[in-house]
């Protein structure tokens, strides 16, 4: 994935196929890196100052969607869950994990 942090994004219920390249399509049309990853995930990079794109992105997309309900966010060893019920109320804590987690995937 070369060099910088990166984020992977899995849904908790089954992010398949065609809803993951949706997004994957979403986050680089915001000039996003992103990567595809085994296991129905996708990292996207978290270099100069992403995060509040990466939000907006994902709480817009997860808005959008009937499923999946919620998608996990894992830095290295750390993970967040995201849920389509709480996600507006929660940006900036959701920023707050993308900027301050150590680690990369």
């Amino acid at each position: 994935m070369g060099e910088g942090r990166w984020v992977l994004v899995r849904a908790g219920d089954g992010l398949k196929g065609k809803a993951l390249q949706l997004l994957r399509q979403e986050l680089a049309e915001q000039d996003l890196a992103t990567q595809e990853m085994p296991g129905e995930a996708i990292a996207v990079g978290l270099a100069g100052g992403a995060a509040p794109t990466v939000v907006g992105a994902l709480r817009d997309w997860i808005h959008r969607r009937k499923s999946p309900e919620r998608v996990v966010l894992t830095i290295g060893a750390d993970s967040l869950e995201v849920q389509r019920a709480t996600v507006d109320d929660n940006t900036e804590e959701i920023e707050a994990f993308l900027v301050g987690s150590q680690g990369s995937v």
